[in-house]
């Protein structure tokens, strides 16, 4: 039990404590388990950032959450990053947008600056073509416009009277109102 006992003791003893300290070094940045807490070594509390941005393997931003114009938004785009979501919050109320190219809004969901409820369709160049909305009176009313935004057609159902059907010229000028 002499010295080659010994001397293999201590070679074991520095690689099991080299391999610990290389261990440590390089799972520093793994990802920990879910559930694993601050018993894992995780920090409890809030993480302050001013940008989150979540990036595919490919190095591109695919979420972003972050304020723009002092409203709390939320930015997804998919994998060509020609298709896109975006969800805000703030001043003027939740809104929802479904958008191609990160310049037209081809379907917007939200609570309108008046504080009620509605939905907004667009032709691919952006233009808002149809639009259903809830005004404060409890008014429902339905627009339909032209390629370049004007109303055409309109059904308001107010909420305790008669619809009313509208049919307007080229310069929203009513037409035809029935009845």
């Amino acid at each position: 039990m002499g010295g080659p006992f010994i001397a293999n003791a201590i070679v074991a003893l520095v690689a099991g404590v080299c391999g610990g300290l290389l261990s440590r070094f390089l799972g520093a940045g793994r990802r920990r388990l879910p559930g694993a807490g601050a018993s894992a070594g995780m920090a409890d509390g809030p993480i302050r950032v001013r940008r989150l941005t979540l990036v595919d393997d490919s190095g591109r931003e695919r979420a972003l959450l972050r304020l723009i114009d002092d409203d709390v938004t939320l930015l997804l785009t998919d994998e060509a990053m020609s298709w896109g979501v975006l969800l805000s919050a703030g001043e003027r109320g939740p809104f929802l947008r479904f958008y191609k190219e990160e310049i037209n809004s081809r379907l917007g969901i939200g609570i309108l600056h008046d504080g009620f409820p509605g939905l907004e369709l667009a032709d691919a160049a952006g233009t808002a073509r149809a639009s259903l909305r809830l005004d404060a009176a409890g008014m429902a009313s339905f627009a339909l416009r032209d390629k370049t935004g004007v109303i055409r057609a309109s059904l308001e159902v107010p909420a305790d009277g008669d619809p009313s059907l509208v049919f307007a010229d080229r310069n929203g000028n009513p037409s035809v109102k029935l009845p």
